[in-house]
């Protein structure tokens, strides 16, 4: 009998073809060895080839499900390079060595070890890191001397990857190491990195016990006081072409009572409406669950979450607009405490400034966020468009006859003209918020590689002035798209 997850995957995949990878990978996570099972001899007997190509590349699955999937895109025919198959082998391999290896010898210094990490700093670093977590996961603090050899013999991208899952093991250890590199580092990346993994963690309450099945934290005392009107959970779903954007939180009342409120902020009008309901513990999740799963939303921290409507809250106090009644009575008392400070948008604690910003690749490719169907509503809006539209039509209707590749240019020059004056300072700074916020969306639901794409747009928007933004490949794609939309 099949699980409702397993249930609701197979009943999906009747039309792969409109299943979001992503979508299906986040799931996949969650499934037992049989139910994946259960789900590849289905796959077997269907279309699905785009997804067990995409499962072949989501290296934070277990490697038994990636090779699985291998062995069925070559039984479907699919062209298997022999590159992914030596991956997988190379893979396993590295694994064995890991976790094998007798407790007697430990991860200590060793001309072994170092063998070793040689030959995983040649995995994708993705792939090398999911290996490392799950050597954390097994091994606990045992891994910190491991992680230390990493970080100290690997190049920058390796060695930030080494930083931050030595930063999960929550023990002073791991503050102290990080601390040391914050300190002594040279390389200024590898240090500015450190401090934002120090940053993170300085709200964690050490000691912390560390177990072979995670990190268990001390005790609350009995004598703390009741956390009542305190956000527990947040959700945020992802920006639309207006600038709007659902914020969902979970807030704990007294008499073990729950809230749950929906707030639509927008980032030009402030907070626009908000809905609340309240109730006992258990009603109040299985509430929260179905809204979670029935829509598109990651989940944030609390006081980030705050912070965001904070900022909104100012939109609204500058424009004179009055502030919804239910904001007033749920959450009204955060208009007595001055906004906490965002620190920056998420994406900078996941990935590092340079290593977007120092290859063109990034920012070249960033165009092609617009085919996300997150990014399906981003156009300008129509009324800012109509003058140009006025001259595009009197180009291509004019009486005097000139030759296509002039007329071409033409139409070009009003197109750059579109993008010179859309892209005003005011608009660059809002586009670069929402793509660094679309940055996150995106890494949080594990697309990493489009996360990249659009944090380099981001960054580029507060780059390039002047006549550089014709050059940016997002703002101009952008600009035909909406232009393309008006006319059709």
């Amino acid at each position: 009998m099949s699980t409702p997850l397993l249930s609701d995957i197979l009943e999906k995949l009747k039309s792969p073809a409109t299943i979001p990878k992503g979508w299906l990978l986040k799931r996949l996570k969650a499934l037992t060895p049989q139910d994946f099972s259960t789900l590849m001899e289905f796959m077997t007997q269907t279309s699905c080839l785009p997804l067990l190509v995409a499962i072949d590349k989501d290296f934070s699955l277990p490697r038994d499900f990636r090779t699985t999937a291998l062995e069925i895109r070559k039984r479907l025919g699919d062209r298997v390079a022999p590159e992914e198959e030596r991956l997988l082998e190379e893979e396993q391999g590295i694994r064995h060595a890991l976790f094998n290896r007798p407790a007697d010898k430990g991860l200590e210094e060793n001309t072994y070890l170092g063998g070793i990490i040689n030959r995983l700093v040649r995995l994708p670093e993705p792939l090398a890191k999911a290996i490392i977590q799950d050597l954390v996961k097994e091994k606990g603090e045992a891994v910190l001397p491991f992680l230390k050899m990493v970080y100290q013999k690997s190049a920058d991208n390796y060695a930030l990857m080494a930083l931050e899952v030595l930063a999960t093991i929550e023990i002073p250890e791991s503050k102290d190491v990080l601390q040391e590199v914050a300190a002594t580092e040279q390389n200024k990346l590898v240090q500015k990195f450190a401090k934002k993994l120090l940053y993170r963690l300085r709200g964690v309450a050490f000691p912390a016990e560390i177990t072979g099945q995670g990190i268990k934290m001390p005790p609350k005392s009995v004598l703390t006081a009741p956390d009542h009107n305190i956000i527990k959970q947040a959700w945020v779903s992802f920006i639309d072409g207006q600038g709007n954007r659902l914020i969902h939180l979970l807030k704990s009342l007294p008499m073990a009572q729950m809230q749950f409120i929906t707030l639509l902020l927008s980032d030009t009008q402030g907070i626009m409406d908000c809905q609340a309901g309240d109730g006992p513990k258990k009603v109040v999740t299985l509430a929260i669950d179905k809204v979670i799963k029935s829509t598109e939303v990651i989940e944030i921290p609390p006081a980030y979450a705050m912070a965001l409507i904070a900022e909104c809250q100012e939109i609204n106090k500058k424009a004179g607009q009055e502030l919804p009644r239910e904001f007033l009575a749920t959450l009204g008392y955060i208009l007595t405490r001055k906004a906490e400070d965002k620190q920056g948008a998420l994406i900078y604690q996941e990935i590092p400034v340079e290593s977007v910003s120092e290859s063109p690749y990034f920012l070249h490719r960033s165009s092609s966020l617009l085919e996300l169907k997150e990014f399906g509503s981003w156009l300008i809006p129509a009324a800012e468009l109509e003058r140009y539209l006025l001259k595009l039509r009197e180009i291509e209707q004019s009486l005097i006859i000139v030759s296509e590749y002039l007329q071409r240019e033409r139409v070009e020059e009003v197109y750059q003209e579109i993008v010179r004056e859309f892209f005003s300072p005011e608009k660059r700074a809002i586009y670069r918020g929402r793509l660094e916020e679309m940055a996150y969306f995106l890494w949080a639901t594990e697309r990493q590689e489009e996360a990249r794409l659009a944090l380099a747009a981001a960054l580029g928007l507060g780059d390039m002035v002047g006549d550089k933004i014709l050059e940016h490949p997002f703002a101009k794609q952008l600009v035909y798209r909406s232009i393309e939309a008006v006319r059709d």
